[in-house]
């Protein structure tokens, strides 16, 4: 269930890893969707800031292996 709605707010890296390009209204909105499906007791969800896309955030992630695009940042209304 979790994994189906995190497309919406980003693109899947591997199975539980996604890469989001959220500004703070839309983190607030994903981490409130997150709270709301998982058991808080029992599960886990790390959120990790890498910094703007557009400045060192690209830079801060290795991959080897096959990759994906960094996430265009769009504007976005809500």
């Amino acid at each position: 269930m979790l994994f189906k709605k995190m497309h919406a707010y980003g693109d899947p890296v591997q199975y539980s890893i996604f890469q989001c390009a959220l500004s703070p209204s839309e983190r607030v909105v994903m981490t409130t969707a997150v709270r709301e499906i998982i058991n808080e007791k029992e599960d886990r969800v790390l959120i990790v800031n890498l910094g703007p896309v557009e400045g060192e955030g690209g830079d801060r992630m290795q991959h080897i292996g096959r990759t994906s695009p960094l996430p265009v940042r769009a504007p976005v209304v809500v």
